[in-house]
């Protein structure tokens, strides 16, 4: 891989920060301002894991040098902002009730019957057959398995093109990256 593909994907891995931090401060303030709580316990145990998440990859990439593997750092810190913003995204919707935000229900309501869809008549069909019912929540429960398993498996299988390096170089010195100490 380039060093320029790298320099690249390193300032958008920084910058794929903000806008959970802008989420996290919109989050902290309806916590702060608005009636919203949250289970401080838990809550805070979901972003300890992520903080330290993130701060193996930072670190480990700062001891190791030119000898890191980048692949391990991106999906390190893929996983840590993944389930950070699982950890936001779902109270912010509380956030948006609570603001008296207009909801889109009536809209994609609009959308299904003007595509042929009558969501009492897809309930009714699989609330009939409970085993659709079944299959339907496995799948529906498989699909967090499959977000937080993508970017492991593409960093097993080196099939994560981000940290890539060509073999005849030891690859980009991460002191040269944007927001290093030079």
């Amino acid at each position: 891989m380039l060093e320029s593909d790298t320099r690249l994907a390193w300032r958008l891995f920084h910058l794929n920060w903000l806008p959970v931090a802008a989420m996290g401060g919109v989050l902290l303030l309806a916590v702060l301002v608005g009636e919203l709580s949250i289970a401080p316990a838990t809550f805070a145990i979901m972003c300890g894991f992520c903080f330290e998440l993130a701060l193996i990859g930072y670190l480990y990439i700062r001891l190791r040098r030119r000898s890191a593997d980048l692949r391990l750092v991106f999906a390190i810190g893929a996983i840590a902002q993944l389930i950070m913003l699982v950890v936001i995204t779902g109270p912010l919707s509380y956030v948006a009730v609570m603001m008296n935000w207009p909801l889109q229900d009536q809209t994609l309501l609009a959308i299904d019957r003007a595509l042929g869809l009558d969501p009492k008549v897809v309930a009714s069909f699989v609330n009939d057959r409970p085993w659709l019912a079944d299959a339907l929540d496995t799948g529906y429960k498989f699909i967090k398995l499959f977000i937080l398993a993508t970017p492991i498996v593409l960093a097993a299988t080196m099939r994560l093109e981000i940290g890539r390096r060509s073999p005849d170089s030891a690859g980009p010195d991460p002191s040269d990256w944007p927001g290093s100490a030079r």
